[in-house]
């Protein structure tokens, strides 16, 4: 039985998946962030082979912030186009500028070196954080007595209230 199931994903991938499908997608080293913090993202991949040899000659990112975009591979925030390059690793985000607090879905697909285009992968998201300085707002949690005004007014405080 065993044997047979190890046949089985092994025939699974070779029909499932071009000579060099990417798989794996990372954004800043994490799979499905939340809480990206930088403003041009890197983006890793991985790739499933079903040949020795293969490399990637050209590689092609679609990015949205809205699911159905990217299911219908439509990239509403960046549309890399054909990017000669082997490179599949820190690839960074080049599209529009991201908004804070958004989710981003995105897939790659990578060409060989006979040009042969991959299937797109499956999507994968990041989540941003706050990547604006004005996003930053905040209030004094307090229990609404005054404040010290010095430091030395809190530790003679402290010292008056330790030892009684």
């Amino acid at each position: 039985m065993r044997f047979f199931l190890s046949v089985f994903v092994i025939s699974f991938y070779n029909i499932a998946f071009a000579a060099l499908q990417p798989i794996m997608l990372t954004c800043e080293y994490q799979i499905n962030p939340l809480g990206i913090d930088v403003k041009n993202p890197r983006l890793i991949w991985q790739f499933v082979l079903d040949k020795k040899n293969q490399i990637q000659t050209a590689y092609e990112i679609i990015v949205s912030d809205n699911p159905n975009d990217i299911k219908a591979f439509l990239g509403s925030q960046w549309v890399s186009g054909k990017i000669i390059s082997n490179q599949n690793t820190h690839v960074e985000y080049n599209g529009k500028e991201l908004k804070s607090f958004t989710q981003y879905f995105w897939r790659v697909r990578a060409y060989d070196q006979n040009g042969e285009a991959s299937s797109w992968s499956e999507p994968t998201t990041f989540e941003t954080a706050m990547l604006q300085q004005s996003d930053w707002k905040a209030n004094w949690i307090s229990d609404g007595s005054k404040q010290f005004a010095r430091d030395e007014d809190f530790y003679q405080v402290f010292f008056y209230q330790s030892n009684n």
